[in-house]
């Protein structure tokens, strides 16, 4: 009997609780509605034509309510399903035309660049020239960070290499600083960049974000992150910050010592 009571007392504090709240109101109505019908035609209260029409009224507000939950479900889902959609196994294929020729100011960053500034050496060069601006954050060569990054990398790689090879892109980065002085700027960094990735119209609200995490010791690539800012403007906003924030760090690259 003393369960009883303290169950029954547990679920009045919770409805009591609910209602100054405004939680759940629409559930406890449908519940008192249901059971005074119940005992109302028990007792031969209620006529035939009123619990019909009550039970209607119930059946409806059940469905609506039904909706509700249905909706609410839905909202989680699309949440879920958004964050599970931000990553992927590679950049897309069109990569090139929607980010690196499309876009009227591009961020890149990563720790050599040296494979990506080969590949789309004569696009970056053609955006140069039409007019468009391009940053572009590489680790700085020779430093400390050089020293740290060859314990991260699967494949084995000597710390004057890895400077060789930042060295070489940055050759590659001047030759086109050259094209356009004034639209190209070139900074380095002496931090092991966590990620590589391209930043299109980062301050645009038609800004997109592509990027990849640089694993450890792993053969397997991480899984890239699309960030757009008008679908994802949460994430994108962070991810926006620390990109500036890695730029914000960096030292100008002087082409001409």
């Amino acid at each position: 009997m003393e369960v009883t009571e303290q169950v029954g007392m547990e679920v009045l504090r919770r409805i009591i609780s609910d209602i100054r709240k405004g939680e759940n109101i629409d559930l406890y109505f449908f519940a008192f509605a249901a059971l005074t019908l119940a005992i109302l035609n028990g007792l031969g209260l209620a006529s035939k034509t009123l619990v019909e029409s009550v039970t209607l009224a119930l059946l409806g507000l059940l469905a609506v309510y039904s909706l509700g939950i249905r909706d609410r479900l839905s909202g989680i889902n699309d949440k879920l399903s958004g964050t599970k959609n931000l990553l992927c196994e590679e950049f897309p294929l069109d990569l090139k035309d929607t980010v690196i020729i499309g876009s009227k100011e591009l961020f890149i960053v990563g720790i050599t660049l040296n494979r990506t500034i080969t590949t789309f050496y004569s696009q970056l060069e053609q955006k140069l020239k039409d007019g468009q601006k391009i940053m572009i954050l590489v680790v700085e060569p020779n430093s400390e960070t050089t020293k740290l990054i060859p314990q991260r990398v699967y494949r084995p790689i000597s710390d004057q290499r890895l400077s060789d090879k930042i060295l070489d892109t940055l050759t590659l980065i001047c030759s086109l600083h050259s094209v356009a002085p004034d639209r190209l700027e070139i900074r380095t960094i002496n931090f092991p960049i966590p990620f590589g990735c391209f930043a299109s119209d980062l301050e645009s609200s038609d800004g997109s974000i592509y990027l990849e995490y640089y694993s450890y010791k792993t053969t397997k690539d991480l899984p890239c992150v699309v960030i757009s800012a008008r679908a994802d403007p949460n994430w994108y906003s962070v991810y926006k910050t620390e990109i500036l924030n890695l730029w914000n760090a960096g030292h100008e690259w002087n082409c001409n010592p």
